[in-house]
């Protein structure tokens, strides 16, 4: 069984980086165990396609 992490974050960032958690240490080790299988940062927003359905179709 295969999970997905989706990571979102504020488009405005908070400056206070006292509290910030380690991602390249957690992206190595989950790497090197082999967790870890692809992981890349989404796209902008301008780039997003919205999809339309009718009810029942």
């Amino acid at each position: 069984m295969k999970y997905m992490m989706f990571v979102c974050d504020d488009t405005q960032p908070d400056t206070d980086t006292e509290d910030l958690p380690d991602i390249e240490g957690w992206v190595a080790e989950n790497d090197a165990r082999g967790r870890r299988l692809q992981g890349s940062a989404l796209a902008p927003e301008s780039a997003a396609t919205t999809v339309a359905y009718a009810t029942g179709s």
